[in-house]
């Protein structure tokens, strides 16, 4: 918890930082500024990783499609779907990360 504490302290004070230089308040809540951009970019990196995954096994299911029967056609397009499908357990974990984070930060 100390580390949370510590990590909200430095976002504050990079915030005050960003808040002075832009000459505003260096007192405009920057803990929650900082969480909202953190969280605007995990999103927008969810959503790009969402589409590339979408992308990736319908390639995947086309070259399964066509592999004509072939054993090692067959294999690479299974291992890409299963790839793709760890990639998407892992962006949704890293965004349950980022939320649990966030929340507790701010």
């Amino acid at each position: 918890m100390r580390m949370i504490s510590f990590l909200a302290d430095v976002a504050g004070d990079v915030q005050s930082g960003i808040n002075q230089a832009a000459g505003g308040s260096a007192s405009a809540k920057p803990a929650a500024d900082v969480a909202t951009h953190i969280q605007n970019i995990v999103n927008l990196i969810t959503v790009v990783g969402g589409i590339a995954a979408v992308i990736v096994i319908i390639y995947a299911g086309l070259r399964l499609v066509t592999s004509g029967g072939n054993p090692e056609g067959v294999k690479t397009a299974k291992n890409a779907i299963i790839y793709t499908i760890v990639g998407l357990v892992i962006i949704a974990f890293a965004q349950a990360i980022v939320h649990f984070v966030i929340v507790n930060l701010v």
